[in-house]
């Protein structure tokens, strides 16, 4: 039985995030106006100094958790902002900013906790409802980060930072429309801030005028003051580009410089994987795809994206249990269906191969290998005359004339002499299997070499014994 074996990984987009930086007060005076100059170094050493002396209060250790987190020293600002939040017990703004730390550090489910704190204290706080809408948006809870974005705006409808990240989570289900009015609101209240600029451009780029819009991404880029948020962006233009001509090794070290900007982007280590098992490279490709899975564990494509790794493992049992995540994650999720139908007939389950494949049709149509498949399975079981099986072959092909493995079942079964004189053509028989030779793969040997001996047989003026289908 000649299953097709369409595995299409499935790559994703990303998503955005901004932080806080504390006002200015006497008690770190020094630290904050360097840092506004732009001297790093003496805002370290200022804010240093700060929480060095012996009545170091919360919001000197604000300032040096920001200053260390400027700096890159994240790990450090974590424990600056702890400290802030000991002495202070209504230290909103340490809260929410070591939330905000956290998601930059990839760990948005540790980023709730301090947030929901800072929310506690003041239930008005807008930037760490973004904050929470972000963490929620990289965990996969999509529906809840709409809601913390939207509640950031009912608080302040002028901010920025909550119009741009709605407009983002709006791009990523596929509304351009609402995500241009919220990108628009956002330059307009804020025209110095960049994403959403950049993300008013990945409509283009998603358009008739994709290299236009990602071209003014990758321009936005190379500004000094570029946000690591937009060097993050462009990164992924440059690895999608790089994937799309099958530059995987490229890819790959594009994906692993844009996790270098920020590490939790799920999409990210979700196309990471996809380039290292194009690579062969599977159990790196399963440690990213775990990964994004545990950042997003409602994403059907990531789980699909796993599934399809165990597949060229040669790991079914894995990869079923992989594409019934898949499935049950999203039930509509036609390609999951698929999928688990291609590996239950693998493992010789054709009832429970014949269910996918039926599902799989019913929710796509348009799918002509979840077609032909569910016609070879039928075949098999009796529930197919030849009449029915060469017209879900045609309808197969009709739909998708690159469906190789069809052009050989429906070449040896019009040429078959077995078959119907009703159904059976021989003109068309010698059409489909030379289609299939001229299409499919040099290293498809069985395939090849029986369509070269259907073709034989049918030339051969003796007309020996048939070749087997």
């Amino acid at each position: 039985m000649r299953v097709r074996r369409s595995f299409g990984l499935i790559l994703v987009a990303l998503a955005a995030l901004v932080a806080a930086a504390p006002p200015a007060r006497a008690d770190a005076a020094g630290a904050i106006e360097a840092w506004r100059k732009g001297d790093r170094e003496k805002a370290l050493a200022e804010s240093e100094a700060a929480v060095s002396a012996p009545d170091a209060t919360a919001f000197a250790w604000d300032v040096r958790a920001f200053v260390l987190s400027g700096s890159g020293r994240k790990e450090d600002a974590l424990l600056a902002y702890e400290k802030a939040a000991a002495l202070d017990p209504k230290d909103a703004l340490a809260r929410a900013n070591r939330g905000s730390i956290l998601i930059a550090l990839g760990r948005p489910a540790e980023a709730l906790t301090p947030l929901a704190e800072a929310l506690a204290i003041d239930s008005r706080y807008a930037r760490a409802q973004n904050h929470r809408g972000v963490a929620l948006e990289k965990l996969g809870r999509l529906d809840e980060a709409r809601g913390a974005y939207r509640h950031a705006l009912a608080i302040d409808g002028r901010d920025a930072v909550a119009h741009n990240n709605l407009g983002a989570l709006a791009l990523s289900r596929g509304v351009e429309g609402a995500a241009a009015v919220h990108f628009a609101k956002a330059i307009e209240l804020d025209p110095s801030f960049q994403a959403p600029a950049v993300n008013a451009a990945l409509i283009l780029a998603g358009g008739a005028d994709a290299a236009k819009g990602e071209d003014q991404i990758l321009a936005a880029a190379q500004k000094p003051d570029a946000s690591a948020e937009v060097r993050a962006r462009a990164k992924g233009i440059e690895a999608g580009r790089a994937a799309a001509h099958k530059r995987w090794d490229e890819a790959r070290t594009l994906y692993t410089e844009l996790l270098d900007l920020d590490p939790s982007d799920g999409s990210a280590l979700n196309n990471l994987g996809v380039a290292e098992d194009m690579l062969g490279l599977s159990r790196e490709a399963l440690l990213h795809l775990d990964a994004a899975l545990a950042r997003r564990p409602e994403d059907a494509c990531v789980a699909n994206n796993v599934g399809a790794v165990h597949v060229h493992r040669g790991d079914l049992v894995a990869a079923e249990e992989a594409f019934r995540r898949v499935v049950k994650i999203d039930p509509r999720f036609h390609r999951g269906w698929h999928n688990l139908g291609v590996v239950l007939a693998g493992k010789g389950d054709r009832a429970g191969a014949s269910d996918a494949f039926r599902r799989a049709a019913s929710l796509a149509p348009q799918d002509a290998s979840a077609l032909y498949n569910l016609a070879i399975l039928d075949r098999d079981a009796g529930r197919l005359d030849a009449a029915g099986e060469r017209a879900a072959y045609e309808r197969a092909l009709a739909l998708d004339p690159s469906l190789t493995e069809a052009w050989l079942s429906l070449g040896t079964l019009l040429a078959d002499p077995r078959t119907p004189a009703n159904v059976r053509d021989e003109r068309r028989a010698r059409e489909a299997l030379r289609r299939f030779l001229a299409d499919s793969f040099s290293d498809d040997v069985t395939g090849r070499r029986q369509a070269s001996d259907w073709l034989a047989w049918l030339d051969s003026p003796t007309r020996p014994a048939a070749p087997s289908r």
